[in-house]
């Protein structure tokens, strides 16, 4: 649930301009082959400015279209030339987006086909494709990963590996594997699936592994995920809770522990929190106090580059903590939670 205090926001809104285009060039049937293309993207004050040489288009065209969204630094763009005829043929296309500059873009498609990539990790390029709602473009990003792979390493390990990088990603909830080459196609291959939070609902994707050398994914499936009355679980880790994204801005604003669930309602800057990865995690320590305390940090990734004051409320499952400290024979803990406790007992 968000309740947006603030709603001014820093970025203004882009609008298509200055769409110029060149009359047909080296038509052709339909049967020939395909003629190279080459996009040119640059910055300036008034926007991104692209042009797109080559771009294909029928032979009686007399307009190109732009259309785009823009949304978590991944800009999409559609670009269409009226006309029916059979024939082809090529025109030089240029515009320009304004109200977009360089720092707030990480990835332009044009038609579905990747025309400019920030200097981004591939987890990172991960999350910015699942949160934009580009699924589907995931595939690139995890073939490069495993092609990163040493080859000479058993199969196995290889289908682990990339199960870890996907839970490393801070977008991704879990990662799990299926089966290592269960399914007995040529080569055979192997089943991985992984959960993430597209907005208030939990998808799951299911990657077929084909077992080449360097091994291949594709998407099987993607559904979405029954909902529960939590976000997520405690996570216990004392590597999490060091290294786990912090934000400075945010602030805790009430706590609230109904049976095992924890209600956590905090601020912090941002443009909508729709892309806030946020976790509860545990340091893993057990203070013999009365009651006994145990040290938890919430963690807030915001890569979000507007100043709103936004409001999110979101619910942990308490039961790990429950089942962690179960040999300790108490019933209740005391959650110091960053800078903020409650106690919690069962």
């Amino acid at each position: 649930m968000f309740l947006i205090v603030s709603c001014e926001r820093l970025e203004t809104e882009s609008q298509v301009s200055n769409v110029n285009f060149t009359p047909c060039q080296q038509s052709e049937l339909r049967s020939s082959s395909e003629v190279s293309s080459q996009v040119d993207v640059g910055f300036t004050t008034e926007g991104v400015k692209l042009k797109y040489n080559r771009f294909e288009v029928q032979c009686d065209f007399t307009t190109v279209k732009v259309t785009h969204t823009f949304a978590n630094g991944v800009l999409n763009i559609t670009q269409q030339g009226d006309g029916d005829a059979r024939c082809l043929c090529y025109t030089d296309v240029s515009y320009t987006i304004s109200g977009i500059s360089q720092n707030q873009v990480n990835v332009i498609f044009i038609n579905g086909v990747q025309v400019y990539c920030h200097n981004v990790t591939d987890s990172e390029k991960l999350c910015l494709y699942l949160n934009s709602e580009n699924v589907d473009k995931i595939i690139p990003v995890v073939n490069e990963y495993l092609a990163k792979i040493k080859s000479d390493l058993p199969d196995e390990q290889k289908i682990q590996m990339l199960a870890e990088w996907l839970k490393s990603s801070s977008c991704v909830i879990d990662a799990t594997i299926l089966c290592v080459s269960c399914i007995e196609t040529l080569p055979a291959q192997s089943e991985i699936s992984f959960s993430f939070r597209d907005g208030k609902a939990t998808k799951e994707v299911i990657l077929d592994i084909l077992m080449t050398n360097p091994l291949k994914a594709s998407i099987c499936s993607i559904e979405e995920k029954e909902q529960t009355n939590f976000d997520q679980d405690v996570i216990i880790s004392a590597d999490e809770y060091k290294n786990a994204p912090n934000d400075p801005k945010m602030k805790i604003l009430s706590m609230e522990i109904e049976g095992d669930y924890l209600k956590i309602i905090f601020n912090s800057g941002g443009c909508s929190g729709n892309t806030w990865v946020v976790k509860l995690i545990g340091w893993g320590n057990y203070d013999k106090s009365n009651p006994p305390q145990t040290t938890l940090r919430l963690s807030l990734d915001n890569k979000e580059m507007c100043e709103a004051l936004i409001h999110k409320e979101v619910t942990f499952n308490l039961e790990p903590l429950k089942e962690y400290f179960r040999h300790h024979g108490t019933n209740k803990l005391y959650l110091n939670i960053s800078g903020k406790g409650i106690l919690y007992e069962y």
